[in-house]
């Protein structure tokens, strides 16, 4: 009986795990970690592929070397990838893309995640991106934390997304906003933030060098309207729209008061919304649970007051936070973009498909309650 079992276990280890190992060696594949589009004028695709190699370049990042392909189409462009390296190119394990600003100024958008979209090879989990140029500036530069492009960013979102000043979009998030009935959906725009750092020489009377590395930056957002760039907002806009459609876990928020200047940690938050169809109203209520990092005094030296604010405060630094948002929601209806689902929220309360939605008519009164926890 038990080498009955035994036999049965080894059967479906081999059934189980065999589907795991690749039907191609390892050697004559490319892996992708990292995946840039960008369109031509003549509507031809570039895309950058980030790839694991063993003889990667210090300027392509560590392990790495960086790889273009270009087509009449997507697949033409991955094609061409596979053709120069010799390899077929697998993207099974790429968990970033980005977007170049071409993509967005081109028509290309719907195009790109339709075909990503249906592909049964890129995960619709990848987080995606929008950069203000050609994607092989990010995928060339080598971060100031010596990993590669693709892995530091991909690091930045999965363990910081749930942060106020961070917005992460997903494949299957971009699909879902485009197709969605105000066609708004929105992602971080990444920017690069050079770092100098000091190379010690190998001569020790050598003057030391400079040389500059890259870290990026992922609170800014770029809003798209049907696939085109409708504003790219600070991380005030940033903030609103995590605070408005997510739940932030962690951040932090700083509020300038007359005479002084009161730091928070966020540690968590909650959003209610009410639609009020008859009104076209929406009441929010957020909430902030915080823990106060530090007082400082805004004037002379700016020395420490401790970490004791008063009831009084910090009310007025809920009433700050409510404005910010408030000004962010004026820049979202003088362009009719609805960042905040608001269309989606009234559908789903009466049925009623408003074809000539408009945020202008929407009013919308937000409560912000910040709590302190001791």
């Amino acid at each position: 009986k038990i080498k009955w079992i035994v036999t049965v276990i080894i059967m479906l280890a081999f059934v189980i795990f065999g589907k795991m190992i690749p039907s191609e060696e390892l050697t004559v594949r490319s892996m992708a970690v990292g995946l840039g589009i960008d369109v031509t004028e003549d509507n031809k695709y570039i895309v950058t592929a980030q790839i694991l190699s063993s003889n990667g370049s210090q300027t392509m990042g560590n392990g790495t070397r960086v790889v273009r392909g270009q087509g009449e189409s997507l697949t033409d462009a991955l094609q061409e990838i596979t053709e120069i390296t010799s390899k077929t190119l697998t993207v099974t394990h790429c968990n970033v893309l980005v977007l170049g600003k071409s993509v967005f100024i081109n028509n290309a958008f719907e195009y790109v995640i339709y075909m990503l979209i249906k592909s049964t090879y890129l995960s619709d989990s990848i987080y995606v991106f929008g950069y203000d140029g050609n994607t092989y500036d990010v995928f060339s530069q080598k971060t100031a934390f010596g990993d590669n492009a693709s892995l530091y960013v991909q690091g930045l979102v999965s363990q910081h997304g749930t942060m106020n000043d961070i917005s992460y979009q997903m494949l299957s998030q971009c699909a879902v906003g485009y197709y969605s009935k105000s066609g708004i959906n929105w992602m971080p725009y990444l920017k690069k933030v050079p770092v100098a750092s000091k190379i010690p020489s190998s001569d020790e009377f050598e003057e030391v060098k400079d040389t500059d590395d890259y870290v990026f930056d992922l609170t800014s957002i770029v809003m798209l309207k049907k696939g085109k760039i409708a504003g790219v907002f600070d991380k005030n806009g940033t903030k609103a729209v995590n605070y408005i459609t997510s739940k932030v876990e962690k951040g932090s928020e700083e509020f300038v008061l007359t005479d002084k200047k009161i730091g928070y940690y966020v540690n968590d938050s909650d959003i209610k919304l009410e639609f009020d169809e008859k009104k076209m109203a929406v009441d929010a209520k957020l909430t902030l649970f915080t823990t106060v990092k530090s007082i400082m005094v805004t004037n002379g030296d700016g020395y420490p007051l401790g970490t004791s604010a008063s009831e009084d405060e910090i009310k007025e630094c809920a009433k700050i936070l409510q404005t910010r948002i408030y000004d962010f929601y004026q820049k979202l209806k003088e362009n009719n973009l609805d960042a905040f689902n608001f269309q989606q929220g009234f559908f789903a309360k009466d049925g009623i498909d408003r074809e000539d939605f408009n945020l202008n008519k929407v009013e919308f009164n937000l409560s912000v309650d910040i709590k302190v926890e001791k």
